[in-house]
C-alpha cells in the first residue's frame, strides 16, 4: 500500500522550496503573485482587524506555492488516471511548457482549478522550473495516483499558515473520524448532504464515499455496470458552504478527483458566511462567484429537503469575529446570546433539516453540559424532539480534530423522533484513530451499525453500550448520564 505520509512529506519540503524561491522574486514580481491570489480567492475573510502589506504578500507567497504545487498533482493525476492528456513524462525545457500542458486540462472542464494563473507571472524564473522537475522526478515513484485519501486536504492541513490557523480555529477533521461519521449517518445513497463549515471537504468526500459504497451495492443488486455514470449523481446530492475563499477552492477540486473519467457538472461549493442562509436560500457555485468562469455551468442551487447536515463546526473565539457578524448572530438568534460560536451551527442546521433529518458532527464536551449550551440542549431535545443515535469517544486519542488539544465526540442526531423507549449507541473506540486506516474505519463503522440496538456489544476495536433516551426527557438527567457514560466519570474508559 503506498505511503500517504511519504507523499505528503514530499509535497510540503517541495512547497517550502518554491516558497523561499519566491522571496527571491522583484518586489514586482511579489506584488503580482499577491494581486493573483488575493483578487481570486481572499484568504482573511473573516477577520476585523486588517491585515498590512507585507502579511498579506507573505501569506500570498505560502499560498501561490502551495496552489502551484497542487496545480501540477492535479495535472499528474488527471493524466495518469484519464490518458486524456500528454504525461509529465521528460523534464520541461521551460515553464511555458507547463503552462501548455495546464491549458490542455483547463480546457477539459477544469477552468476552476487552473484559472489562477502563477506561471505567467514566473515564467522567466530558471530556479523555479528545476525545482518544478525535481518534484516532478520525485513524486513519479510514490504513485499518489494510487492513494485513496483526500491528500489535497490533508496537505492543505498541515501547512496552513499559523496566522489563519490562529485567527480562524482552522482545524480540520481526521479523514478516518470522517468515514466513521459519514458511515453511521448515511444510510441512502439518495440522501441529500450538506456541510455548512466544509473546508477542504474532507466530511463532503466520506459522505461521497459512503454513498458510492451504497449505490455499488445497489448496482450489484441489479447487475448494473454503470459505475463510472454515477459521479454526477452523487455531486447533485452534496453540497458543501465555506467562508474561507480558499479552502472552498480545495473542496471543489477533491471533489473533481473523486472520478477523472467524468466531468464533474455541478459541484455546489459555496462561498458564504452560512449563518446568513436559511433553507429558502439560493446559492452561487464557487465556479461563477470566485472564478468567474465561462460556459456551460449552473448559475445556482437550492438548500431544500436537506437529509443529513455533517459538519466539524469552527470552534472559533467570538471575540475575533468582525463586529456585524456576531451583531447578525445576535439578531437571528436572541434567545442564545451566550452560546458558543459552534453552537449556532447547530440552530443552522436544525432550521434546513427536514422532520427524521438527521445531525452528524464532531463536537465538543461543552455540548453535553455546561449553562451556555443548556438553552441549546433544551432546543434540541425538548422542543424539537432530537434522539441521539450514537455518540462515539475516543479512548486512546484526545480528538477526531486535527491538531485539537480538547476531547471532542462523534454525534448523529435524528429529528423529531424522540420517545422514551429509544435508545442510542454510546461507543468507545478503542483502537487509536491514528493506527487505522480507511478500509479498517470503514469496517468499524459497518460493524457498529450492524449491532441490535439495545444488545451491548464489544470487540478489539471498539465497545458499545445503550442508554435509554428517557434520560433526555430530563436536562438534569441527562447531565448526569453524559457526566457517566460520555465525558468518562464512572465509564469503562476513561
Amino acid at each position: 500500500m503506498q505511503n500517504i505520509n511519504s507523499i505528503i512529506e514530499l509535497l510540503k519540503k517541495n512547497i517550502r522550496k518554491l516558497s523561499n524561491l519566491f522571496e527571491d522574486l522583484s518586489k514586482n514580481n511579489k506584488l503580482e503573485v499577491r494581486k493573483a491570489v488575493f483578487d481570486k480567492l481572499n484568504l482573511f475573510l473573516i477577520y476585523e482587524e486588517p491585515l498590512n502589506n507585507d502579511l498579506k504578500i507573505q501569506a500570498a507567497i505560502e499560498f501561490a506555492s502551495y496552489l502551484l504545487i497542487n496545480q501540477i498533482l492535479f495535472y499528474y493525476l488527471y493524466s495518469v488516471l484519464s490518458k486524456k492528456v500528454p504525461q509529465l513524462d521528460k523534464p520541461l525545457k521551460t515553464l511555458r511548457d507547463l503552462k501548455l500542458n495546464f491549458n490542455k486540462i483547463s480546457e477539459k472542464e477544469y477552468e476552476l482549478i487552473y484559472s489562477i494563473d502563477l506561471i505567467s507571472i514566473l515564467s522567466n524564473q530558471d530556479s523555479i522550473l528545476k525545482q518544478i522537475n525535481d518534484f516532478i522526478r520525485d513524486l513519479k515513484p510514490l504513485r499518489p495516483e494510487l492513494i485513496q485519501q483526500d491528500i489535497i486536504g490533508r496537505l492543505f492541513q498541515e501547512t496552513i499558515l499559523p496566522i489563519t490557523r490562529k485567527k480562524s480555529s482552522a482545524f480540520y477533521t481526521r479523514p478516518a473520524a470522517a468515514v466513521l461519521l459519514a458511515q453511521l449517518a448515511v444510510d441512502t445513497p439518495d440522501e441529500k448532504v450538506i456541510d455548512i463549515a466544509c473546508g477542504t471537504g474532507t466530511l463532503l468526500l466520506a459522505a461521497y464515499r459512503r454513498k458510492l459504497d451504497l449505490m455499488q451495492e445497489d448496482l450489484i443488486e441489479n447487475n448494473s455496470n454503470t459505475l463510472d455514470k454515477i459521479h454526477n449523481s452523487i455531486l447533485k446530492d452534496i453540497i458543501g458552504l465555506e467562508i474561507m475563499p480558499f479552502a472552498a477552492y480545495l473542496a471543489a477540486i477533491n471533489l473533481s478527483l473523486q472520478n477523472l473519467n467524468n466531468k464533474s457538472e455541478k459541484i455546489k461549493i459555496s462561498v458564504i458566511n452560512s449563518l446568513n442562509i436559511d433553507n429558502k436560500s439560493k446559492l452561487t457555485p464557487i465556479s461563477k462567484q470566485i472564478i468567474r468562469c465561462n460556459g456551460n455551468l449552473f448559475n445556482e442551487f437550492s438548500l431544500e429537503n436537506i437529509d443529513t447536515v455533517i459538519m466539524n463546526p469552527p470552534f472559533t473565539r467570538k471575540e475575533i469575529l468582525p463586529k456585524n457578524l456576531k451583531k447578525n448572530i445576535l439578531s437571528k438568534w436572541s434567545n442564545f446570546r451566550a452560546m458558543s460560536y459552534w453552537g449556532y451551527f447547530i440552530l443552522l442546521a436544525d432550521e434546513l433539516l427536514n422532520i427524521k433529518g438527521k445531525i452528524a458532527a464532531v463536537i465538543p464536551s461543552g455540548f453535553f453540559r455546561g449553562s451556555d449550551t443548556l438553552d441549546l440542549r433544551d432546543f434540541l431535545f425538548n422542543k424539537r424532539k432530537y434522539r441521539i443515535l450514537y455518540v462515539v469517544k475516543l479512548c486512546k486519542d484526545v480528538a477526531f480534530t486535527e491538531f485539537a488539544i480538547h476531547r471532542d465526540f462523534l454525534v448523529v442526531l435524528e429529528k423529531g423522533t424522540l420517545h422514551k423507549s429509544s435508545t442510542f449507541g454510546m461507543v468507545y473506540l478503542t483502537e487509536s484513530i491514528n493506527e487505522l486506516d480507511l478500509n479498517q474505519i470503514r469496517k468499524i463503522g459497518s460493524q457498529i451499525k450492524k449491532v441490535p440496538r439495545g444488545k451491548n456489544f464489544e470487540n478489539r476495536n471498539f465497545k458499545i453500550n445503550w442508554i435509554n433516551n428517557s434520560s433526555l426527557w430530563n436536562l438534569y438527567s441527562l447531565i448526569i448520564v453524559i457526566n457517566c457514560q460520555i465525558l468518562g466519570f464512572n465509564s469503562p474508559f476513561n
